[in-house]
């Protein structure tokens, strides 16, 4: 577990970044279980979130939904469009 704590530490400096910018945090480093974990992590470190299963993503609850919905069908698109991860809709 430990080495679990670690990363999801590291993952951690990273989306806050993000979070604290009010934008979503979009990651491929974690699966089941490890997303529902990562987004219990988030909420024990203060932040209030949506955690998104199928495209992992993570916002601040006051991320309007319908627009989270939209990029994550975006991203959706274009992943299976072959999209380099890197180019991969933010916003």
């Amino acid at each position: 577990m430990n080495h679990h704590r670690n990363f999801f530490e590291l993952k951690f400096k990273e989306a806050r970044r993000f979070l604290d910018e009010g934008l979503p945090y979009w990651t491929d480093d974690f699966v089941r279980p490890y997303g529902e974990k990562f987004a219990e992590y988030l909420k024990h470190e203060g932040y209030d979130i949506y955690h998104l299963y199928f495209i992992t993503g993570f916002a601040t609850k006051d991320y309007e939904p319908f627009k989270l919905r939209e990029i994550s069908v975006k991203r959706a698109t274009e992943r299976e469009l072959s999209v380099p991860k890197s180019a991969l809709s933010l916003e």
